[in-house]
C-alpha cells in the first residue's frame, strides 16, 4: 500500500466517524408553518378542517419519527464511545504499577541534566508517569510496541503496530469492532522508533477521547503553560518527545514520509514543518533528531492535524513492581 493510499484510506475512515446523524429542530418548525399555511387557507368547510387533522396528524408523525431515529442513533453512538473508553480503562487498571523504581539517565543529577533544560526532577515526573507492565500490555495484544502518554491532555493509551494501517482504524486494542479504534503505528515504520520520522495514529474522537484532544495545542497560550512534553514507554524505558511543532498538513505531504533518501531528505523534512506551523515552539531540531509525528483528522477530509516531538532522551525503568 501507497503512502497516498495509506493516509487516504486514514482520513476517509476517520472522517466516517465524524459524520453523525443529529436530530434537527428545523423539521418540526417547517411543520408547524405548514399547518400554519393551511389554517389560513380555511374556507370554513368541514372536510378542509377534517383535511387539516389528516395533514396535521402525518406531519407531527414524520417528525416524530425523524426524531426518535435521531435520538435511537445519537444514544447508539455515545454507547459506543462509552464501550471504548471502558476497554481502555480496564486495560489501564491491568498494566499500570502501583511501585516500581525508575532510575535517572546516566549523567543526570540533582543540579543537570543530558537532556537539554529538563531538570533532574522532571526527568522523575517523566518516570512515574511511565510506570507500565509491557508484558502485561503484549499479553493483552501481541502487536503492541508501547504505551503513550500525554500529561497535558490527560491522554494514556497503548500504542499498536501491524502491517496495515486500516484494521485499528475500526478495532480496539483488545480486537472489538469499535469507531474509537485504536492509537497505532504506521505499517511502514519499525517499531523500535528507529526511523527518522515515527507516524503515530490516532481518531478525532468528538467526545476527546483518543487524539480528540489534540486540537488544544494549535493555541500557544495553551503550549506554553500546559507542558509540552509526551512519553512513550516500550520495553527499552520510557522515551521523552518535545514538542516542537503543530501544522495543518495535507494528507500527501512530506509529512507522511518515514524515510529520507534520494531526492527527499530529513532537513526537506524540517523546512516544510517549519514553514507550516503555526507558531514558533522555540524549540530547534537537528537534522539529527529523531521525530514522532502524532496525527489525527480535521473536519477537511484532505486535511491531517499532526503535532511533532523530537526525541530528547529515555528515562530507564525497572521491570520490578506491584500491579494493581
Amino acid at each position: 500500500m501507497s503512502n497516498l493510499d495509506d493516509n487516504n484510506k486514514h482520513a476517509e475512515d476517520m472522517e466516517n466517524n465524524s459524520d453523525r446523524v443529529v436530530f434537527d429542530s428545523s423539521d418540526i418548525d417547517e411543520a408547524y408553518a405548514e399547518l400554519e399555511s393551511t389554517d389560513n387557507n380555511d374556507d370554513g368547510d368541514g372536510s378542509s378542517h377534517s383535511a387539516r387533522n389528516i395533514v396535521r396528524c402525518i406531519v407531527l408523525g414524520a417528525a416524530l419519527i425523524v426524531f426518535i431515529v435521531s435520538a435511537t442513533m445519537l444514544i447508539r453512538i455515545f454507547s459506543e464511545y462509552q464501550r471504548g473508553e471502558n476497554i481502555y480503562e480496564s486495560i489501564q487498571a491491568a498494566v499500570f504499577l502501583t511501585d516500581s523504581t525508575t532510575m535517572a539517565p546516566e549523567g543526570a543529577t540533582q543540579e543537570t541534566t543530558m537532556y537539554e533544560s529538563y531538570s533532574y526532577a522532571e526527568v522523575e515526573t517523566a518516570a512515574q508517569l511511565s510506570n507500565i507492565d509491557m508484558a502485561s500490555v503484549r499479553a493483552i495484544n501481541s502487536e503492541a510496541i508501547g504505551w503513550i502518554q500525554i500529561p497535558s491532555i490527560a491522554r494514556s493509551y497503548p500504542v499498536a503496530h501491524r502491517g496495515d494501517n486500516s484494521y485499528y482504524l475500526t478495532h480496539t486494542f483488545t480486537g472489538e469492532e469499535n469507531s474509537s479504534g485504536c492509537i497505532f503505528m504506521d505499517a511502514r515504520n519499525y517499531s523500535d522508533f528507529s526511523d527518522r520520522n515515527t507516524i503515530i495514529y490516532g481518531h478525532n474522537m468528538k467526545n476527546g477521547t483518543m487524539f480528540g484532544m489534540l486540537n488544544r495545542y494549535e493555541d500557544s497560550d495553551f503550549y506554553n503553560s500546559s507542558g509540552n512534553t509526551f512519553y512513550i514507554t516500550t520495553d527499552n524505558g520510557t522515551r521523552a518527545y518535545t514538542i516542537f511543532a503543530v501544522c495543518f498538513v495535507p494528507s500527501d505531504s512530506i509529512i507522511y514520509n518515514v524515510e529520507f533518501t534520494g531526492e527527499t531528505s530529513f532537513e526537506d523534512f524540517l523546512d516544510y514543518v517549519k514553514a507550516n506551523q503555526l507558531y514558533d515552539t522555540g524549540v530547534s531540531v537537528l537534522p539529527t533528531d529523531y521525530v514522532v509525528t502524532l496525527s489525527t483528522c480535521t473536519s477537511d477530509s484532505g486535511t491531517r492535524r499532526v503535532v511533532l516531538g523530537k526525541y530528547v532522551g529515555t528515562i530507564m525503568q525497572s521491570a520490578s513492581g506491584t500491579q494493581k
